[in-house]
């Protein structure tokens, strides 16, 4: 079976063994394989179909809102979303929040006044990678967050658990699902 990966509208096919979350599209690229003529037009098919399937995805356009957050929890069946860095507004984070490059801190948006990225992703790990103000979001692999409503145990977390209850109310019943980022985000 090979699995199918998409980067600005170009196809990489590949064995799915060969396929990992996060890779990059070089290594992507180094992994590609023809299609063959045993089932080149099955593979075809599952092709189109998926690209086809893109444009309805709420990942779409690299950015990730809340009701797009819930929607996919209610009926996205755990599979994860893919969202664009430069899109993910990290205000009020700024560049002198590190003492320099390659410090790392987590930063609870929830509690700020950016409730846009607050409400989708919580905390995140920001790793300053320059002075620019070039910064990589999350884990590596390009995990970047799951999306759930888990009640963490610990008096230090009573503030972050009723939020994360009123969120749950909002979004109703659904099946969690991870978050994985391309790109770079910025701070000024």
């Amino acid at each position: 079976m090979k699995s199918m990966s998409w980067k600005n509208d170009e196809a990489i096919v590949m064995k799915k063994s060969d396929f990992k979350q996060g890779m990059s599209h070089e290594e992507a690229l180094s992994k590609s394989t023809d299609l063959n003529t045993n089932n080149r037009e099955e593979a075809e098919m599952k092709m189109n179909i998926h690209y086809s399937g893109l444009k309805d995805r709420p990942d779409y356009d690299g950015k990730l809102t809340l009701s797009e957050a819930n929607e996919w929890y209610r009926n996205g069946n755990g599979e994860p979303l893919f969202v664009d860095a430069s899109k993910i507004d990290l205000s009020p984070v700024k560049k002198s929040d590190f003492s320099k490059v390659g410090d790392f801190i987590y930063k609870n948006f929830e509690f700020t006044t950016n409730t846009e990225t607050g409400l989708v992703y919580g905390r995140i790990k920001l790793t300053l990678l320059n002075d620019k103000g070039d910064i990589q979001l999350g884990e590596t692999g390009g995990f970047l967050d799951r999306y759930d409503f888990d009640i963490k145990k610990g008096v230090e977390h009573i503030p972050r658990n009723i939020a994360t209850w009123i969120g749950k109310q909002i979004a109703g019943q659904g099946t969690s699902y991870n978050i994985f980022y391309y790109g770079i985000g910025k701070v000024k």
